[in-house]
Parts: structure tokens; C-alpha cells; sequence
């Protein structure tokens, strides 16, 4: 619709303009806490909203600015990428759940909005060193 096309015109200006504040933000430091309170926000909305199928540009949108810029910022602010905060952010709550409750790992799995539960344990493993059954017997508390 043309209210929609309106709207995105208006947050594409507006990524550009915070993209030319950036250019500046050397010279100017006093734009630098803007900057860093976009990257707050954006994590923000990635820890309320981690476990939901979450695009970048969903966030980038809700915040106003291009998602490029979006990444910039946040890898700026935190050293790492959304997607990657995301994935970290999944893993810690996985690994604090399989060692505080018995609940089954497909529960857990599908609360934390992985797409099934073998794609879980693939990348709980991965990023673990063992699967999450193995994880909760070695913490089981």
C-alpha cells in the first residue's frame, strides 16, 4: 500500500542520515551515544524477542535504521553479530534449562524457536562439545 511504501521511504532517509552521523561521529563525539543507544535497543528487542523467528530487518525496521548499518552498530557495541548474539543468547538459555529442570529437550528446543529438535542438538553439539542429553547429565543440579 502507499502508507507502507511511505513508511519504508521513511526509515531508508532516515538510515542514511544516522549513516552520515556516523561518518562524523569521529569528529563529532558527542553522536556517539546515540549510536550506542540504537545497538542497546536493538539488543533490547533481540533478548525479548530470541526465541521468535527473527530477521535482522524485522529489527532494523522496529528501530528505524537500514539493516547493514544495523549489524555495523551492534558488532561495534558488542563484538559480535546479531545473528551470532542470538544464537549465543539460545545456547545459554539451553544449557541453564537442561541443567535446572528435566523437561524434554524437543520442549526445549521448540521454546527457544529452534525449527525442530535434531537441528538443535546438531548445533548444541557443535557449540558445546557434547549433545544436550550428555550436557544435562554432566550438570544436572
Amino acid at each position: 500500500s502507499l502508507q507502507d511504501t511511505d513508511t519504508a521511504s521513511y526509515y531508508y532517509a532516515n538510515s542514511i542520515l544516522l549513516e552520515v552521523f556516523a561518518m562524523f561521529s569521529g569528529l563529532f563525539p558527542a553522536a556517539r551515544p546515540h549510536m550506542n543507544g540504537l545497538a542497546e535497543r536493538a539488543r533490547y528487542l533481540l533478548d525479548l524477542k530470541y526465541a521468535e523467528k527473527l530477521q535482522i530487518q524485522e529489527i532494523a525496521r522496529e528501530i528505524g535504521i537500514h539493516p547493514n548499518y544495523l549489524s555495523q552498530l551492534f558488532h561495534d557495541a558488542y563484538g559480535t553479530s546479531p545473528k551470532q548474539y542470538v544464537m549465543q543468547l539460545k545456547l545459554s538459555k539451553a544449557a541453564q534449562i537442561l541443567s535446572s529442570t528435566k523437561l524434554p529437550v524437543s520442549t526445549i528446543s521448540a521454546s527457544l524457536g529452534f525449527e525442530d529438535q535434531l537441528s538443535f542438538s546438531r548445533y548444541f553439539r557443535k557449540h558445546m562439545g557434547c549433545s544436550p542429553v550428555d550436557y544435562r547429565k554432566k550438570n544436572a543440579g
